[in-house]
C-alpha cells in the first residue's frame, strides 16, 4: 500500500488567486526528486505579509492516509505556515496549507522547502519560491540643518522636503531621537506621500541655554529599508544676531518634478517660510507659469507673515508633451533678498565743498561715512541663502581725455575691500554724471537683483567723446532691469537747481528708484538706511520650476488587426504582441483605452513593460452592427506619442424571408403572395433598401401594378418605387427596389412585402413562384429564404383549345386569323375588347423585326387590317402583336 500512494505530481495548486493583484505566485511540486520551476504572476511589497491556502492532490492516496511535516529549510524567515494543525487528513485525496510570504529585502526572489511525510514514513520536498518589489522610501533634500546662531529663548525653523522614492504610498511616521533635545519636528497635516511627490516637514531650534547643540531625527518607514536619518545643529548665544528682518525662504527651490510619463500628473508642495527676525509680507502671485503647471495658493493677497510661520503652494505638473519644461512662478514679496549693488560716487571737485549751510561737514566726508554704514549692512548669511555682493565706482572728469568713470572695487562678497575702496575716495575734477550711470548698469547688466546707489551734488557736465544723455541712462538702466536710487547733495525746494532736481526725480522714477535730497551728514545717512528698507519691499521672488516628460513607445505585430467576418453579438479573439521600444517603462493601463463599443483588451500585464520587452495582449472583437468598422485602439498616456493599434473588423447577420402562399384560382382572379421576414431588424443595421427579383412562369399569371405607399405590398420604414417588369418566352422576372429610408422591423415573423397576380389563361397547369435573389441594403445582413409558393389553375378551367404557347396574357387580344392575299399583302383578324393601339411586327428566324405599322381597334370584337409586305426572302415569319410596348399575341406563317 506503501508504494500505492507514492506522491506523484500535483494536478491542481494555487486555487485560490482572488486575494490581491499584488500577489507572489508560490508554486509547490511533490514529486520524488525534483522541483517545480518557478513562475510568477506579480510580486509581493517589501515589507508586508501575505497569505493563502495552497491545495494538493495526492495520487492513489486512500482515505486513512495523514500528511506530517517533516521538515522546513531555507530562508524559513520569509515563509511561514499559518495555523496548520498537522496531521492533516487528506478528504479524496487532497489536502491543503496556509502559506505565508513576508519579504525583507526589496527586488528579491525568495526560496525555501517544506518536507511533507504521508503517514509520517514516505517523504518529498515541495519548493517554494516568490518575488517581492520595492517599498516606498524617503530622500531628504539635505541630510543636514545647520541653525548657525540664534538667542537663547527664540527659535529658528526651516521647511525640509522629504521625498517618497519607492513604487508605493508611503506614511511619515514621527520621528525618534529629538526627546529631550532643543530641536522639534512637525509634521504634515497629510502625512500620506504618493511615490515620487514630496510632503514639507517644519524642523525648529529653540535653545534654552547656551552652546553648540546637536541631534538626530530618525524616520522609520519600512523594514526592508534602514532608516533615514537627519542630522541637525545649532548654536545659542545670549545676545541677539543683527536683525535681518524679513526673509522669505522657498522650499525646495527650483521645483525639480525630475521626469514622468507624459500624461500623469506629480504634484509638490512648496513652503514659503520666513526665516528672517522680522514680519515680512507676501503681496500676491507676480506671474502664474504656463500649463503644464499649475499653482494653488491658499492665502488671499497682501498676507503677514511672522517670523517662522509660513504659506504653502501645491504645484502640480502634467505633462503633455515629451520635451522639458521650464518656467518661473514669481511671487511678489516684502523679502531680503540677495542683491548685487553698485555704489556710484561724485568725485568732482564740489564734493569738498560742505554740505549746505546747515552742516559744515565736506560732502566727500559725508559720503564715505553714509558708504561704510551701507556696507556694513550687507548680509552674508549662507544658511539663509542671503549672501549680498557690491562693488564701487566713481565718476568725475579732469581733463577731456581723461577716463571719467573708475572702478573702485568690482563685485565681491568680502565687506573689508568695500570698506578699503570707500575710504580711498578722493576728489577730482567735472562730473560725468549720466556716462557713470551708463556704465555702471553695464557691469550689472545679467546679475540678479541688481541695484543702483548713486550719489552726487551736481547737474551733468560732462563733454568730450564721454558725454552721455539723460534718456540714454534711463534706457539703459530699464533694458538691464536695474533700479537707481540716488541721493542728492542739494535743497530739494532750490529753484536754482530745478532742472538738476527735475532731472533725478525722473532717472529715478522712471528706472522703479527713488531720489533722496539731503542738506546734512543725518539726511545722507538716513537716506542709505531708507534705500536698504527699499530693497526689501515690492521685490521679485522666483522659484524656478523644471520637469520633463517622456512617453513609451509601443510597436504591435501584427498591426493592423483584422477580424474576418463575424456574427453579431458573438466574439472572436486574437493575440497581439507588443513591444516596448522606449528607455522607460510601459504601464498598460485599461483605463487608458478609451475602447469603441465593440472591442475588448484581455491578458493586460499587470506589471510595467520593461524597455526593449515584449509582452501580448488579446483583443476581442464582438460586433453589435453590421458592415466594416475600423478603430483605433489607443496604447499609453493618451496625451503624447500616444500608439494606436488599427483594428478592422467586419460584423454581419443573417435573417430569412419566408414566401408564401400557394394558391389555386380561375383565370382574372387576384391573388396575393406574401414575403415574411422572420428575424428582427434593428435600426443600427443601417437597412434603408432591399432588392429583390420574382420568378414565374409568364402564361398562368400577370404582376398588377405595385401599390403607392400603400399598407399592403410596403416595406415598413422604406418608400417603394414602381416595380421593372421584364418577360422573356415562358418566364417572367419582377426586379423591386425598395429605397430612401431605413427598414426597422422590431418582431418576428412580420411581413416584408406582397405582390399581387392576375391569373391568365395559361398553358399549364401550375407554376412555382419563387424570390430568385433578395439583397438587403449592400448584401449585409445576408438572406436566407425558404419557399416555393405555387399557383395553380382550377383543372375545370384547363379547356382542349388552351393555348399552345404565351399568345394571349388576358384573353383582351386575340389574333384569330393570318392570310397572304396577294403576294404582297397581308390580312390579320385581330379580336379587342377595348380600345388599344397596336403595334405589327414581322420577324424572320434570324430574329430581324420588320415594323409593319399601328392600327387602332375600337374594342368591339374582331377586326380585319391588311399590311403592304416589303420584298421579303422567302420562309416563315413570326407575326407579333404588342400594346403599349408589351407582347400580346403571335403566329407563324410562310412567304412564298
Amino acid at each position: 500500500m506503501t508504494d500505492i500512494r507514492t506522491f506523484g505530481r500535483i494536478r491542481q495548486f494555487l486555487c485560490m488567486l482572488l486575494v490581491l493583484p499584488a500577489i507572489a505566485t508560490i508554486i509547490p511540486a511533490f514529486a520524488q526528486g525534483t522541483t517545480a520551476t518557478p513562475s510568477f504572476l506579480d510580486s509581493t511589497q517589501c515589507g508586508t505579509q501575505l497569505c493563502r491556502p495552497v491545495r494538493f492532490t495526492v495520487d492513489g492516496a486512500q482515505q486513512a492516509d495523514s500528511i506530517f511535516l517533516a521538515a522546513q529549510r531555507g530562508q524559513s524567515a520569509q515563509f511561514t505556515l499559518q495555523s496548520t494543525p498537522f496531521p492533516i487528513a487528506l478528504n479524496n485525496g487532497r489536502f491543503s496549507l496556509n502559506l505565508c510570504y513576508t519579504p525583507v529585502q526589496p527586488s528579491v526572489t525568495d526560496t525555501a522547502y517544506i518536507v511533507i511525510a504521508v503517514n509520517a514514513s514516505r517523504r518529498d520536498t515541495v519548493l517554494i519560491t516568490a518575488a517581492s518589489q520595492t517599498s516606498p522610501f524617503l530622500r531628504f533634500a539635505l541630510q543636514s540643518y545647520d541653525f548657525r546662531t540664534v538667542t537663547n529663548g527664540t527659535s529658528r525653523c526651516y521647511s525640509v522636503e522629504l521625498t517618497n522614492q519607492g513604487d508605493n504610498d508611503l506614511t511619515i511616521l514621527p520621528p525618534v531621537g529629538l526627546t529631550g533635545t532643543e530641536f522639534s519636528i512637525t509634521l504634515p497635516a497629510t502625512t500620506i506621500i504618493k511615490p515620487k511627490e514630496n510632503a514639507l516637514i517644519t524642523v525648529c531650534f529653540q535653545p534654552t541655554t547656551t552652546g553648540q547643540k546637536s541631534a538626530t531625527a530618525q524616520f522609520s518607514f519600512s523594514p526592508c529599508y534602514p532608516p533615514a536619518r537627519l542630522q541637525l545643529t545649532g548654536n545659542s548665544a545670549v545676545t541677539a544676531a543683527a536683525s535681518l528682518g524679513g526673509v522669505l525662504q522657498a522650499t525646495p527651490s527650483p521645483v525639480d518634478f525630475d521626469t514622468l510619463i507624459c500624461g500623469e500628473s506629480r504634484c509638490k508642495y512648496v513652503d514659503v517660510r520666513n526665516i528672517g527676525s522680522a514680519g515680512s509680507l507676501y503681496r500676491r502671485i507676480l506671474k502664474q507659469p504656463a500649463p503644464p503647471y499649475t499653482v494653488t495658493i491658499v492665502p488671499k493677497d497682501s498676507t503677514l507673515l511672522a517670523v517662522d510661520s509660513s504659506i504653502q503652494l501645491r504645484i502640480c505638473y502634467t505633462p503633455t508633451d515629451t520635451i522639458r519644461d521650464v518656467d518661473d512662478l514669481l511671487l511678489q514679496v516684502d523679502s531680503r533678498l540677495p542683491i548685487n549693488i553698485a555704489l556710484l560716487f561724485d568725485e568732482s571737485g564740489s564734493m569738498n565743498d560742505p554740505i549746505s549751510t546747515l552742516d559744515p561737514t565736506k560732502r566727500i566726508d559725508a559720503a564715505r561715512t553714509a558708504g561704510i554704514a551701507f556696507v556694513n549692512s550687507l548680509l552674508f548669511d549662507v544658511t539663509r541663502g542671503i549672501v549680498d555682493t557690491g562693488a564701487v565706482f566713481t565718476f568725475s572728469r579732469r581733463t577731456f581725455s581723461e577716463n571719467t568713470f573708475l572702478i573702485r572695487q568690482d563685485f565681491t562678497a568680502n565687506k573689508q575691500r568695500l570698506l578699503n575702496a570707500i575710504n580711498a575716495l578722493t576728489l577730482r575734477s567735472g562730473t560725468c554724471l549720466y556716462y557713470g550711470i551708463q556704465r555702471s548698469v553695464q557691469l550689472l547688466d545679467r546679475r540678479e537683483n541688481p541695484v543702483l546707489v548713486v550719489l552726487s551734488d551736481g547737474e551733468d557736465a560732462c563733454q568730450g567723446a564721454e558725454s552721455t544723455t539723460m534718456n540714454q541712462a534711463i534706457q539703459s538702466a530699464i533694458s538691464a532691469g536695474v533700479k537707481v536710487f540716488i541721493v542728492a547733495i542739494t535743497d530739494s525746494s532750490d529753484t536754482g537747481n530745478a532742472m538738476f532736481i527735475s532731472n533725478l526725480k525722473q532717472i529715478a522714477s522712471r528706472t522703479q528708484g527713488e531720489v533722496f535730497f539731503a542738506r546734512t551728514t543725518t539726511e545722507i545717512n538716513n537716506a542709505y538706511n531708507e534705500i536698504t528698507k527699499k530693497l526689501s519691499q515690492n521685490v521679485t521672488m522666483r522659484i524656478p520650476l523644471v520637469g520633463k516628460a517622456n512617453a513609451p513607445v509601443p510597436s504591435f505585430l501584427p498591426n493592423p488587426l483584422r477580424f474576418d467576418s463575424v456574427r453579431i453579438n458573438t466574439t472572436r479573439c486574437r493575440t497581439v504582441q507588443i513591444r516596448n521600444n522606449s528607455s522607460i517603462p510601459f504601464y498598460i493601463t485599461p483605463a487608458n483605452f478609451n475602447l469603441p463599443p465593440d472591442y475588448t483588451v484581455l491578458n493586460t500585464p499587470a506589471a510595467a513593460l520593461q524597455p526593449g520587452k515584449t509582452t501580448t495582449a488579446t483583443i476581442c472583437f464582438t460586433p453589435r452592427r453590421l458592415r466594416v468598422q475600423s478603430n483605433t485602439i489607443p496604447f499609453g498616456s493618451g496625451i503624447c506619442n500616444n500608439q494606436s493599434l488599427n483594428v478592422t473588423g467586419v460584423g454581419y447577420d443573417s435573417v430569412v424571408v419566408e414566401f408564401l402562399d400557394s394558391v389555386i384560382g380561375f383565370p382574372d382572379e387576384k391573388h396575393t403572395f406574401k414575403a415574411v421576414l422572420k428575424d428582427t431588424v434593428p435600426a443600427l443595421y443601417g437597412v434603408d433598401s432591399v432588392k429583390f427579383t420574382l420568378s414565374y412562369n409568364a402564361t398562368i399569371m400577370y404582376p398588377e401594378p405595385l401599390p403607392q405607399n400603400g399598407e399592403n405590398g410596403t416595406i415598413r420604414g422604406l418608400q417603394s418605387i414602381p416595380l421593372k417588369h421584364t418577360v422573356t418566352d415562358d418566364t417572367a422576372v419582377t426586379l423591386s427596389i425598395y429605397p430612401q429610408g431605413r427598414l426597422v422591423q422590431t418582431g418576428f415573423n412580420q411581413l416584408l412585402f406582397e405582390r399581387e397576380f392576375m391569373l391568365l389563361n395559361a398553358n399549364v397547369m401550375e407554376s412555382p413562384v419563387r424570390i430568385t435573389s433578395i439583397t438587403f441594403a449592400d448584401g449585409n445582413p445576408k438572406v436566407g429564404v425558404i419557399q416555393p409558393a405555387t399557383v395553380a389553375l382550377d383543372p375545370a378551367c384547363f379547356q382542349a383549345n388552351r393555348l399552345i404557347d404565351s399568345r394571349t396574357r388576358r384573353g383582351q387580344i386575340t389574333l384569330a386569323a393570318v392570310s397572304v392575299t396577294q403576294p404582297n399583302q397581308l390580312d390579320l383578324n385581330i379580336g379587342t375588347t377595348a380600345q388599344s393601339a397596336i403595334e405589327i411586327t414581322l420577324t424572320d428566324m434570324l430574329g430581324r423585326r420588320v415594323p409593319l405599322g399601328v392600327v387602332h381597334c375600337n374594342g368591339t370584337g374582331i377586326e380585319r387590317h391588311s399590311f403592304y409586305l416589303p420584298p421579303l426572302a422567302p420562309g416563315v415569319y413570326a407575326v407579333a402583336l404588342f400594346r403599349n410596348g408589351e407582347f400580346a399575341a403571335s403566329q407563324l406563317i410562310t412567304l412564298p
